[in-house]
């Protein structure tokens, strides 16, 4: 669902390809942990995403959240562009396989998975 375009007020919004090393590194910086607690800001993911600008990054925020992946919290006034991840957000045991760097690949998959997935 995520990978489908989204319109909002007469504009696409694209979706996410999983394939693409920038979408990749943008969802390994929010799967970090590191945004968890107090949620993150355009300027935090700035630091993670050195090869974007500020612009960008305002925009990748507007995909995420339409794509229901983040959500504003507080108002704007107080918390201007802060964001948390949402109840979407994946799971731990799927947190692990985005890591992975090549996630067709199956070698190495019973390091990485919880015990509790583990079927040998």
């Amino acid at each position: 669902k995520i990978s489908q375009p989204v319109e909002e007020n007469d504009r696409n919004y694209r979706g996410f390809n999983f394939f693409d090393p920038q979408d990749e590194k943008l969802f390994e910086s929010l799967v970090s942990g590191e945004f968890n607690i107090s949620g993150f800001q355009n300027k935090d993911l700035r630091r993670r995403l050195s090869d974007r600008n500020s612009d960008q990054i305002s925009r990748t925020m507007k995909r995420l959240r339409l794509h229901g992946l983040i959500k504003k919290v507080g108002h704007l006034q107080v918390l201007p562009h802060r964001t948390r991840q949402t109840d979407h957000r994946p799971r731990p045991e799927a947190q692990t396989t985005l890591h992975h760097p090549h996630p067709l690949s199956t070698t190495g998959w019973l390091k990485v998975l919880p015990s509790s997935l583990r079927i040998c």
